[in-house]
Order: structure tokens, then sequence, then C-alpha cells
């Protein structure tokens, strides 16, 4: 766990919505707004700082103290360090010391004092967003998002889930529930001997057709109910498991009774040694419906560095040296941006990241499952599943990669 947390009370619901300091679009910094995406609504707004011009005496000391934090804690413990090493090799007195180090500990705060409200004021010069909007109008703001849309649009498959009042059939495309499984089939556990749990299970011949991905055939992802969801930094699926079957039948899947009889539960059944809940993303099994949409790169891709850019040469507006998307777009703009591809469940397209992108080159989007009514990866987070475009096309599922983040933790 990383960061600070902290509550942003959404401007349109009046929801309170837990985040991690730095983790909305922009960059925290003063004098640049930072934009987040509240979780109950969808709306975007800013949750940025004032600017230094407009901070009380109160909200300047805050920053201040903020700012020279380390520097504080470096120079006490230098200082002591030094104090130690100096009175032992120099015979010099305790008192004598310490009023060498007073002394310069008074002149190195002062100094970093001076630095960083330098820093702090420059930063807000800089990045003053009234000032680097003027480079575009309203209007041509607006243009630049819908050519940055149309330049990168890619065909994807929107997933919506429904709970499901009654048992799925074992081979239909689900959240949660029990799997499509067959006898004398070894199941999948942890490397610590634990069962893991159907994640999800796509039937692709319910699924619309998209370049490169399967036409039919049964995805099923397993993972752990542990304190990661069975995330990992490698490939091994040690704690989770893909597993792709070109050929199914629904007659040979055993029944629910044979199951259990395996010891093979749900992770919305099962419970842990004390009796509680698992700790899993899904307390109910959902049935699942797909739609296809028009993806299109968002603010949480690498992508957009070089669409952004791209965009305004293709208009023939000014790109812009110093400045990004925060310089430049207001709430209004980033919920053009976003329209409604960004908190869901997908297979293809772009990825939505609360967190740092973690697609790694050549890879394509799997499978994304986003935090909804009964599925929470925390702090509203999404879960990603990315393969390489060639193991896509040989159905090769081995070496997926796996991840998870959201607004206040991060899992891979």
């Amino acid at each position: 766990m990383s960061g600070y947390f902290g509550i942003s009370f959404c401007p349109h619901c009046k929801k309170p919505v837990e985040f991690r300091m730095g983790a909305g679009f922009g960059k925290s910094r003063i004098g640049q707004p930072t934009f987040y995406k509240c979780k109950h609504c969808g709306e975007v707004y800013a949750g940025g700082m004032k600017e230094w011009k407009d901070m009380s005496a109160i909200e300047k000391t805050s920053e201040i103290i903020r700012f020279v934090a380390l520097d504080i804690i470096t120079m006490l413990v230098a200082g002591f360090v030094f104090m130690l090493v100096a009175g032992i090799a120099l015979d010099v007195s305790t008192n004598a010391m310490c009023v060498v180090f007073l002394c310069a500990a008074l002149l190195a705060l002062g100094v970093s004092i001076f630095l960083n409200v330098r820093k702090i004021r420059q930063s807000n010069k800089r990045h003053a967003p009234a000032a680097v909007r003027a480079a575009y109008s309203k209007e041509q703001v607006a243009r630049l998002i819908e050519k940055m849309k149309e330049m990168t649009a890619v065909p994807a498959v929107r997933i919506s889930a429904a709970e499901s009042a009654t048992p799925l059939p074992m081979s239909a495309s689900k959240f949660g529930g029990l799997p499509y499984w067959e006898a004398g089939e070894a199941f999948p556990f942890t490397e610590g001997g634990e069962p893991l749990y159907l994640l999800a299970q796509i039937n692709f011949a319910e699924v619309p057709l998209l370049p490169d991905y399967p036409t039919e055939g049964l995805l099923q992802i397993f993972i752990a109910a542990d304190g990661d969801f069975g995330a990992s930094e490698d490939e091994n699926q040690e704690n989770w498991r893909v597993i792709w079957r070109e050929r199914f039948d629904e007659a040979h899947a055993l029944d629910e009774a044979a199951l259990r009889a395996l010891g093979i539960q749900s992770a919305q059944e099962a419970e842990d040694e004390d009796g509680q809940p698992l700790r899993f993303p899904l307390k109910k099994e959902y049935a699942l419906s797909f739609t296809k949409v028009q993806s299109h790169v968002n603010p949480s891709n690498y992508a957009i560095d070089d669409a952004f850019p791209a965009a305004a040469r293709e208009l023939g507006l000014p790109e812009l040296k110093d400045g990004d998307l925060n310089d430049v777009f207001d709430e209004d703009d980033y919920r053009l941006l976003y329209g409604d591809l960004s908190l869901t469940h997908q297979i293809g397209g772009y990825p939505y990241s609360t967190q740092e992108e973690t697609m790694r080159d050549g890879d394509l989007l799997l499978f994304q499952m986003a935090s909804d009514d009964g599925i929470d990866w925390l702090y509203g987070g999404l879960a990603h599943f990315y393969i390489r475009c060639e193991d896509l096309k040989n159905r090769d599922f081995s070496r997926v990669a796996y991840s998870w983040d959201n607004y206040g933790l991060y899992g891979e």
C-alpha cells in the first residue's frame, strides 16, 4: 500500500469517494487540478488543490510543511549521525555539538523552505490552466477530443452483468458461481493447496465478433480468495489460472451435486476457517450479456501521450510543448472524452486503469472486470487480464498477465 488516503465528495451525487492521493487522472501539484471519476454516479469532477495565490496563511504553511517534511527527517537523521561520529572522533563536548547541529539544522531548514516555496510558485505559474488553455478555444478542445476518439477507435465488447435469481447452466457465460467442469479433470489449486474460485466464464459463442478473438470456445478465469486476489508479478499462474476449452459440451458437464461431491464450491458460498465469507470480489453469481461498442483512448492509457499531439497536428492546431491534458481539459471535456466506456466490464479495446497502466508491449485486453453493484475490487478498482496478440491468435493462454488496481491499492 502506498500513498495516503483521502475523502472527496462528488459534487454531482454528493456521495463520498475514497481515493489515494495522487491517484486521479492528473498530477497533484499546486495550480493544476486533479480529476476523479465518481464510482457512484460515474461523473468526472475536479479535485485539485488551490493555487498558491488563493491560499490562506494556514494553507500555505501546511503546504510548506508537506513539502519539507522529508527534508526535516533527513536532516535530523544526518545530524544525529554527524554528532555521534564527530563527538567520538574529535572529542568535542556534547553541548558544543548540539549548538553546531542546531545552527546547521536551522540554516538547512531555511534553505529548504526558500527553495520549496520558489518551486511551488514556479509550478503555479508554469502550469496555471488558464494560461495553457488559452492556446485552444472551447470549440477547438471539443474538436481535439472527437479527433482523438476517431483516430484511436477500435472495436470492443461491453459486458453487462445482472444478478442471477437461479443457478445458470454450467457452460453459460457468468461471473462467479460454479464452473463448467468435466469428470476426471484436475481442479486448479493455489501453490499452497487452497482451491481457486471461478471469477469469470466467457462462452465466446455468445460474444459479438472481434478481430483475432475466438468465435467459439469457453474461457475460464479462476483466482484465489486471498488478500491479493491471487495476483502476482509473473505469468506463472500459481494463485490464479486461465483455462481455455476449444471444445466443450453441456452434456459432459458435472452437475451441481457432482461438483459438491468433489469439494468444488463457488466463492460466494465458501467460508474461511473462522466461518466468515471469503475475501473475494464477487458476492453473487451474475448472468452476462454482450454488446459490441467502439473503444477509444482514455487518459489512463499511455497511448494518449501520442494521440493528443497527433490529433492536434491532424486538425492543424498548435501542439503544446509544456502542459498535459489537465492543463487543457476541464470537467466537461473529460466527461466527453471518457463517455461511458471507462468503468465497465469489457473484452478488447482500451483498458481503464485507476493507476499506472500495466499493459506490456504487444498486449491486447483479454478481459476487464470493473467494480459494480455487488462487485468490489476495493475502492472502485478494476481487474485486467492481458494477452499478447500472437498468443491470442494461437489460442495460447499460458502467458496471460493479470493485475488489478484501484484508488487505494495496487496488485499484480
